[in-house]
């Protein structure tokens, strides 16, 4: 990370971080910032956000204030946000993907850690059970377009799932019926015209 930032901001150094200005490491921030921290009063804080290349942080800054009132210096929190910002990229895309009908879009879990890599995995999760039972049907609805009537529905499907198969498979079942009382029909016709 270290080395990330010093692309940006030659000759940062994490260890030469305290005592120097946040304006040292943001090069593109303007003299208003330093007038925001300045009228920080004990009981107040700052809140920004500052990025370098790829990385991105939350900061927040906070006046230590002494016994007599006046202000000593200042606290600054950094919280680097960069995977979360990342990774609410790639939701978004995954949403925008899957209300556009493509279900094959994931969210990469293997470049995010810990809560967020967790929450990544149970997306894509949702995204397969939602798409192998829609991958299914359309299988089902194609075999049955190139004329195979014995073509069977998945299973292991549960909920709403479990209803769509149930009632794919009864409309199977009775397009087939329907398909056999009319050969039969047309067999009885036959014979009897044979006769």
């Amino acid at each position: 990370l270290e080395g990330e930032i010093r692309k940006h901001v030659p000759g940062f150094a994490a260890d030469q971080v305290i005592g120097h200005s946040l304006n040292e490491f943001n090069p593109d921030s303007d003299g208003d910032a330093l007038q925001v921290i300045a009228n920080l009063v004990e009981g107040s804080s700052h809140k920004g956000q500052i990025s370098f290349g790829p990385q991105t942080f939350n900061f927040i800054i906070t006046p230590a204030v002494g016994s007599d009132g006046n202000t000593l210096g200042f606290a600054t929190q950094w919280t680097d946000i960069s995977e979360q910002l990342e990774t609410e990229q790639q939701i978004s895309k995954v949403v925008e993907s899957a209300a556009q009908g493509r279900l094959d879009v994931r969210i990469d879990a293997t470049r995010v850690t810990g809560f967020i890599a967790s929450f990544a995995e149970n997306v894509n999760s949702l995204l397969n059970s939602i798409a192998q039972p829609i991958n299914d049907v359309s299988r089902v609805i194609t075999e049955l377009g190139a004329g195979n009537l014995r073509v069977e529905v998945g299973g292991g499907y549960t909920g709403d799932f479990a209803k769509i198969r149930e009632e794919l498979s009864a409309a199977l079942f009775n397009l087939n019926d329907v398909l056999n009382q009319a050969k039969s029909v047309v067999l009885e016709v036959s014979h009897a015209a044979g006769e």
